[in-house]
């Protein structure tokens, strides 16, 4: 769970500078270490937003455990950075094109057809590289089930978790869909907002 959580850390660290070199490197530990020392500017609107965001979450979920009220505090976060954001013009492309703050790009109108996958030999990089994603996400899916199991107090099938996360990829395969397994980031989000059934993740 500490590995993981450092890994989704250094991996959004790169909204922190103007021009990250996220993708420019395949060990993480050596991009933020790119980023640390090539001495590009600071991406002060990213960092206003991230803190705001951190700031306003913390206030609300205050508020709501000490007035019981309805768990909806993570989401006027978002709501409220997200319209200052977009209010503030950061949101809006330039002559360039590019915009302050990455916003998400096309989202395509239509689902991906269906097609039969590449099957790469054992000794491949691909191969290799999608037998620890695999373990990785078997792991991660492990941990975060246990760790809510144990406060919520269900009862935890190991054997149909696995079968369920290794059936759910072998079908989203033949859909040229992401690999999928169980979230640390999201879970432990869902779990502390009040998320009690599966519709929470969609």
């Amino acid at each position: 769970m500490g590995g993981a959580a450092l890994l989704l850390a250094i991996g959004q660290s790169q909204i922190f500078w103007a021009s990250a070199t996220r993708g420019q490197a395949n060990n993480m530990s050596l991009s933020l270490m790119a980023d640390l020392t090539k001495g590009d500017p600071f991406n002060t609107q990213a960092i206003a937003i991230s803190a705001t965001t951190i700031t306003v979450a913390l206030l609300l979920r205050r508020l709501v455990r000490r007035y019981r009220l309805p768990q909806m505090d993570m989401l006027a976060a978002l709501v409220f950075v997200a319209s200052l954001a977009f209010l503030s013009g950061w949101t809006q492309p330039d002559v360039s094109g590019k915009t302050i703050v990455a916003i998400a790009g096309t989202v395509p109108a239509s689902l991906p057809l269906p097609h039969i996958p590449e099957i790469n030999s054992p000794g491949s990089r691909n191969f290799v590289e999608c037998f620890g994603d695999c373990l990785f996400g078997f792991a991660g899916g492990l941990a975060i089930a246990k760790s809510i199991a144990n406060h919520t107090g269900q009862k935890l099938d190991y054997n149909r978790q696995c079968l369920a996360e290794g059936i759910a990829n072998l079908v989203g395969g033949f859909f040229r869909c992401l690999p999928g397994s169980g979230s640390l980031s999201r879970s432990a989000i869902n779990f502390q907002a009040g998320a009690a059934t599966r519709t929470s993740g969609s």
